[in-house]
């Protein structure tokens, strides 16, 4: 009772004449997904939500790349865990993304995305 499962996929081609002084530039994983999990009341307090995201590795063309590169494939998991507590008006939350743990990079030229952790508090007046 109360479980949300959700996805999305997203299919991305290029096609068209390959001439050899031309440099598509497409830059796009051919196939990149994500499914997620999550139920808002576990119990009258808990909650969580988890969520994996993946994506193909792909080739990277540009004008300021010396030659071409690859950017590899890649998997997150994030996750996440609510809790409420009515006397306080307030909701905690604690969670991480990319509890894998190795870093990733999504194009040529942009940094490393590595771990984060969490934990917030939210307090609301009119708290229901």
């Amino acid at each position: 009772k109360n479980f949300v499962i959700g996805g999305n996929y997203n299919y991305s081609s290029f096609s068209g004449q390959q001439d050899a002084n031309f440099q598509a530039g497409f830059n796009t994983p051919q196939n990149r997904y994500s499914f997620n999990l999550s139920n808002r009341k576990v119990t009258k307090n808990l909650g969580f939500n988890v969520n994996f995201r993946y994506q193909d590795a792909f080739l990277w063309q540009s004008s300021y790349s010396p030659a071409d590169y690859t950017v590899p494939a890649y998997g997150v998991l994030d996750a996440q865990l609510t809790y409420k507590v009515s006397s306080l008006k307030s909701v905690f939350k604690i969670g991480g993304t990319n509890l894998g743990g190795n870093d990733y990079r999504t194009n040529l030229g942009s940094p490393f995305i590595g771990q984060m952790y969490y934990f917030s508090i939210t307090f609301d007046e009119f708290f229901k």
